[in-house]
């Protein structure tokens, strides 16, 4: 097995990977090839610079989407892995994550932080497994039928707050 940077022509392979996984575990969400190619064009993932992927000879057995970021008061290293649900307990993902940590910065202030959604058993159980706690979970919202406001504008801002407070307990709780 090769552990390798990703390339532009992985595409597919990365589609059908998640396509693999979804027959097992529809919670890890679905995405197209202009999916893919738009979310390593977002500036945090800066082109894929960081990702990387498990090769068994030609065929693509797992990812690691990982991405550097430095905005904050230390860095942080954001990573998810796939693996082929075939090919789990085989130590792929392991690798991965061994070549994610290689991938710097190294010194002592780096924090990991691992995604998986919570309808993603085999990528939270991965986690734990691996000594990640949960922080943070991620809030899915649904809506059958959409009824804009009549008045006001139709713009949301989102910014940063100085401090949690009682929003954050009630996220939390």
């Amino acid at each position: 097995m090769e552990i390798r940077p990703l390339r532009p022509d992985d595409a597919e392979a990365i589609v059908a990977l998640y396509a693999s996984c979804m027959a097992t575990e529809p919670g890890i969400g679905p995405i197209t090839a202009a999916g893919w190619t738009g979310t390593i064009r977002l500036p945090q993932f800066a082109g894929g610079r960081d990702f990387l992927v498990a090769m068994d000879g030609a065929e693509l057995v797992g990812s690691a989407e990982s991405s550097l970021r430095t905005g904050g008061a230390q860095p942080t290293r954001m990573v998810k892995i796939m693996v082929h649900p075939g090919r789990r307990r085989s130590g792929i993902a392991a690798s991965l994550l061994r070549a994610v940590l290689a991938q710097g910065p190294d010194e002592p202030a780096l924090v990991i932080e691992g995604f998986a959604r919570q309808t993603w058993p085999a990528g939270l159980a991965a986690l734990r497994h691996w000594g990640f706690s949960q922080t943070e979970a991620e809030i899915a919202m649904h809506c059958d039928a959409l009824t804009p406001p009549r008045e006001g504008p139709l713009s949301l801002a989102v910014a940063p707050v100085p401090a949690a407070g009682v929003e954050a307990v009630a996220v939390d709780g």
